[in-house]
């Protein structure tokens, strides 16, 4: 019972390591300062997206083998080539990995030093990340083992003096869409799209340590989820309250890291510039090198040698030093309209992961199918406002003016792709299927 106890804990912090991100630590503040004394509707949005759904999507991977075949298989295979494809590339060359230098250089150096051209930043940035991703991961890793405590403890004592000493009363809030607002800001971490892609690292982690009871295995994951979930929850949580408190020092329309920083500045003093600074750079050189290690050996592995590793995270630098350019802002633009489309499809597939042994293959395709239909219609309304037929669409749906224009339609075609095969003898795939 110790050994159970002591390895779900260790199993619960990979996890928290895992999903934590400093990057993402710009979206909570922001939405307190929307939200204002409705914080906790946009927090338990965020929870949801941003916290129990990739949580929860390592968790229903992992008991299906541990790979992304094993959930998306059921709609096709292709489709599982193609998901993947675009999951990798939002987490690499266009929005996660680009992300990590932009937020380093307006959180850490642009702060501490003032103005400094985007473009130069981003190629010394990502030559370093170069560097490391071909030569030696294991550099940075150590780094970001010893740094990180170091940022977390640097969080609790930013949060305790804003929860204690706030800044100011409640924002005056700029949003009615509470819920949505906090849900829709989840998108951003990415975290939901690349838990169905390292559901193996649980697996790992329970085969080293010799648990082969698969009800005993699925319990520590749970529990280690759990675990993991509560202490990124204190973190967002603690953050969205120092922007829901924060009077109207901040409008929309301030930059994500500027209010941070500021929130820092406030609460801390200036030296707290430099000391975030200082965190966030090294803890999002982990992350950027992590991830383009990560792309570079999927396609090399989806190629099946064809592309050479070394090329694949060069391209990643270089494509990088592109996007980064655009800073933060400009890239949580460019992720708006593909996060819109991809989150839906693996939420759907997540939550029909759940009930996988009671669900046939087409009901898969079916909520994935009219899932994805809906997504691009709701993302082509917010971008053609003027079309008519899309405006009818988005009132006529259920929850459509919520922004959820996907959810009643995927519960549809899942129950229409039931119907109409039902006759055709299909049988429900078993788990093992997948494991291989």
């Amino acid at each position: 019972m110790i050994r159970k106890r002591k390895d779900t804990i260790i199993l619960g912090l990979a996890l928290f390591s895992i999903f934590f991100g400093a990057g993402n630590m710009i979206f909570p503040p922001y939405i307190g300062v929307l939200t204002g004394e409705n914080y906790l509707y946009a927090l338990f949005g965020f929870f949801i997206t941003g916290i129990f759904l990739p949580h929860l999507g390592l968790i229903v991977v992992s008991s299906l083998g541990g790979t992304l075949g094993g959930l998306t298989d059921r709609v096709s295979k292709h489709f599982t080539k193609i998901l993947g494809t675009l999951i990798m590339l939002s987490l690499g060359p266009i929005l996660a990995v680009p992300r990590t230098a932009a937020t380093t250089l307006e959180m850490a150096f642009v702060p501490n030093f003032g103005e400094i051209n985007p473009l130069i930043f981003s190629i010394i940035y990502f030559f370093i990340v170069w560097l490391l991703a071909v030569n030696s991961k294991t550099v940075v890793e150590k780094i970001g083992k010893i740094l990180t405590p170091i940022l977390l403890l640097f969080l609790g004592v930013l949060i305790t003096k804003g929860i204690f000493y706030p800044i100011s009363d409640y924002s005056p809030g700029y949003t009615e869409q509470h819920f949505y607002t906090g849900f829709s800001s989840g998108y951003q971490t990415m975290d939901a799209l690349g838990s169905i892609l390292t559901g193996f690292l649980i697996l790992s982690f329970l085969d080293h340590k010799k648990y082969t009871d698969h009800h005993e295995r699925i319990g520590i994951a749970v529990k280690a989820s759990v675990l993991s979930g509560f202490l990124i929850l204190l973190i967002y949580g603690g953050l969205t309250i120092l922007g829901a408190y924060s009077g109207d020092v901040f409008v929309p329309s301030d930059e994500k890291t500027y209010i941070i920083t500021t929130i820092s500045s406030l609460l801390l003093g200036n030296f707290s510039k430099a000391a975030l600074g200082f965190c966030i750079t090294f803890a999002c050189l982990t992350t950027a090198t992590g991830l383009t290690s990560i792309v570079g050996e999927y396609f090399q592995n989806l190629s099946t040698g064809k592309l050479n590793y070394r090329v694949i995270v060069t391209f990643v630098c270089i494509s990088g030093i592109v996007f980064s350019t655009y800073g933060v802002e400009g890239i949580i633009q460019i992720a708006v309209p593909i996060l819109s489309i991809l989150y839906p499809v693996v939420m759907t597939l997540i939550l029909l992961g759940v009930f996988t042994k009671y669900l046939p293959n087409h009901v898969y395709q079916g909520a994935t199918i009219f899932t994805l239909i809906f997504s691009i219609i709701d993302v082509c309304h917010h971008h053609f406002p003027e079309i008519k037929l899309l405006e009818k669409i988005m009132t006529i749906i259920p929850l459509g003016k919520y922004g959820f224009v996907w959810v009643i339609p995927a519960l549809v075609g899942g129950a229409i792709f039931f119907i109409i095969y039902q006759f055709k003898g299909e049988k429900r795939c078993s788990t093992s299927e997948y494991k291989s």
